[in-house]
């Protein structure tokens, strides 16, 4: 079974333009400087956004106006629905963890833990379902690339040690990282939340 369409929709090139934007602005902050977190920030978020409200039609590869048309209303299957549109807000929960783990926002690692846990066993299901319906490999082989990246750059974070992310993402900051660093070992204290929020300040 095919999709709506094979030539590119309006929210492919937007998901093509995103993700090269956003894949730029993490290597920039990764091994450069904090100048251009605001729009980290901002194309993250506007990122899991677009997968949260647009995964039906990026993955189905059709365009509003196809939901009324009789002859290509033949391709929205139950499954197809459900999964383009859970596929959808499983990567705006991992674009959300990477943020956090970028910005060492509270409940970070609770935040990565989750969506990976989210993708892999949506790809497990995906990869389940596929084995028992092999004419559906041009819609679910989607999945799998963007699956993966996302897997993989998450599981990195992950295994990655807590003060070596730091040094790597803040090297050029001690003040945070020594904040951090301060709140992470007394999460409840009053003078570590007060000096991690000062220095956190210090990038706005």
């Amino acid at each position: 079974m095919v999709l709506v369409r094979t030539e590119s929709t309006i929210f492919s090139k937007i998901e093509r333009t995103g993700s090269v934007v956003v894949a730029l602005l993490i290597l920039y902050r990764t091994f450069l400087n904090t100048q251009l977190d605001i729009l980290l920030l901002s194309g993250i978020t506007l990122m899991a956004v677009f997968y949260l409200w647009s995964g039906f039609f990026l993955f189905t590869n059709a365009l509003p106006l196809d939901i009324v048309e009789k002859g290509k209303r033949a391709v929205f299957t139950p499954f197809r629905i459900t999964v383009s549109i859970g596929m959808g807000f499983v990567y705006s929960v991992s674009l959300i963890s990477i943020l956090y783990a970028y910005f060492f926002y509270p409940q970070m690692q609770l935040m990565l833990s989750f969506s990976f846990l989210l993708i892999f066993i949506s790809t497990c299901l995906v990869v389940l379902y596929h084995y028992f319906n092999k004419d559906e490999y041009v819609f679910v082989k989607q999945f799998y690339k963007r699956s993966a990246i996302l897997g993989l750059f998450i599981f990195f974070i992950i295994v990655i040690p807590l003060e070596k992310r730091l040094n790597i993402l803040y090297h050029k900051h001690p003040g945070f990282i020594e904040a951090y660093i301060e709140y992470h070992q007394n999460p409840d204290a009053p003078e570590a939340i007060d000096k991690l929020r000062s220095e956190r300040s210090k990038f706005r």
